[in-house]
């Protein structure tokens, strides 16, 4: 669909170069993995680089501190540098090394990924993006009702119990953070470093509707939507693909996540998943993984 948008795109040739060297990168790394990936040991393997990278790069970038505004920047250039996508990213992928924790073998390793989920953690904090942070709460939510509750692991919610009030208290704490959630719903109050954010989110929320309104079956083409908004990006993921892509477009997006989630739960259904601890640990960060997703999505 997204190849069938180009002839009617505002610009055609932004979206040729959107369409052909960006987004089927990721298609074809898709394809490659489904094809190549073919049993439990290798996705495990997958998953390791996944989660140790980003966890990695959350290490560094906090060690290096690199800072704008007073908002932590990755330390990778690209897409990991942005402080909401960065947040947004460690959400997704947190699942995966509390996976890996449980899974560990040795007091060490297991502290390892411990130490790791902190630092991870933290980094999402001092990113100060809302985003990140509404992301990161829903993942740690899921993670204590899939591997605390439906998996009974007790000491993980006291432990998680715990260890969230004194993350709570460190939060209320910062007055900075207090001042950007505000921000959602106040403005541009002092502290918050919106910079008129709130407003100026809300008129490109309503740039995007009204340009998938208008555009509804092939959009303003895949990479446009900046051009018409003073190159500024939607903030939602929904919005901004139903400007570019049409609502055919948005729909299967929307779809793809119902596949991923129906795919989990058939997972759920197979004899090796009460068989196998492996199987259900990376099933149920998959799940949450998905979950931040789906959320991080609505304003990434």
């Amino acid at each position: 669909h997204m190849i069938l948008t180009i002839p009617f795109a505002y610009w055609r040739g932004g979206a040729f170069q959107t369409v052909f060297t960006k987004f089927s990168k990721g298609v074809i790394v898709g394809l490659l993995i489904g094809l190549i990936i073919a049993s439990v040991n290798q996705m495990r393997k997958l998953l390791y680089i996944q989660a140790g990278s980003v966890a990695f790069i959350a290490f560094l970038s906090v060690a290096a501190h690199k800072t704008y505004g007073g908002r932590l920047y990755g330390i990778q250039k690209g897409i990991l540098e942005n402080p909401n996508d960065l947040a947004i990213n460690i959400a997704i992928n947190f699942p995966l090394c509390m996976a890996f924790m449980f899974a560990a073998k040795g007091g060490f390793r297991k502290l390892l990924w411990v130490f790791g989920m902190i630092v991870m953690m933290y980094c999402v904090l001092i990113t100060y993006s809302r985003s990140g942070m509404i992301a990161l709460v829903i993942t740690i939510l899921v993670c204590l009702w899939e591997y605390g509750v439906k998996q009974k692991r007790t000491v993980l919610l006291l432990s998680a119990g715990v260890f969230g009030v004194m993350a709570l208290g460190f939060a209320l704490m910062t007055p900075h953070v207090i001042a950007r959630f505000k921000s959602l719903t106040q403005g541009n109050i002092e502290g918050s470093g919106d910079r008129g954010s709130l407003e100026a989110r809300e008129e490109l929320l309503k740039k995007s509707i009204d340009l998938a309104v208008h555009n509804p079956i092939f959009g303003v083409g895949p990479g446009n939507f900046p051009i018409l908004s003073g190159w500024y990006v939607a903030h939602n993921s929904y919005t901004e693909l139903a400007a570019e892509a049409g609502f055919p477009g948005l729909f299967l997006f929307v779809l793809l996540f119902a596949l991923s989630f129906r795919k989990v739960d058939q997972i759920r259904k197979l004899p090796g998943y009460a068989a196998d601890q492996n199987i259900r640990l990376w099933t149920s960060a998959l799940w949450a993984s998905l979950a931040a997703y789906v959320v991080g999505s609505m304003f990434a």
